[in-house]
């Protein structure tokens, strides 16, 4: 990995650790908002399927070391979920229009989360599905609004 790479697969990592803190006082919002996402997605699309899965794995999991939350079971479940965020949406960056980059993006993430949950938490898949669209649909409006916006003035 060049120079350059690692420190702005660094920088995400970081924004990724810091942003949840916007809604630390609401833990509602945090998880209508999802703000870790955005950082994971657009390393994705900025930097390539390497560090954006990197940034995506690493993210939840260092800040549930550093600072308790996420949960540990959650954190591994986004663990894998953001993973598949940073690795598909860097994939499908110059074969798909980014609308549809970020939606199968989002799904495909939602989908390894569900199935990560049923093997540690035993859930079921189709309620905790259909569970993380709803709880997460402000954030998700807010990815496909904006991360398009970032990407094109970087």
């Amino acid at each position: 990995m060049k120079t350059k790479n690692l420190i702005l697969t660094s920088l995400f990592i970081a924004l990724a650790i810091v942003l949840p803190f916007v809604t630390v006082q609401l833990p509602q919002l945090g998880k209508m908002l999802a703000l870790m996402h955005f950082p994971v997605i657009i390393a994705g699309l900025y930097l390539g399927p390497i560090s954006g899965l990197i940034v995506g794995f690493i993210s939840p999991l260092l800040r549930m070391s550093l600072f308790g939350m996420p949960p540990l079971l959650m954190a591994i479940c986004m663990s894998f979920e953001l993973a598949t965020y940073g690795l598909i949406t860097a994939i499908l960056k110059d074969k798909l229009n980014i609308y549809i980059n970020l939606i199968i993006t989002i799904i495909g993430g939602r989908v390894v989360y569900c199935l990560v949950a049923m093997i540690i938490i035993n859930t079921t898949f189709l309620p905790t599905f259909i569970t993380t669209f709803t709880t997460a649909a402000i954030g998700i409006i807010l990815q496909l609004i904006l991360i398009p916006q970032v990407i094109k003035r970087i």
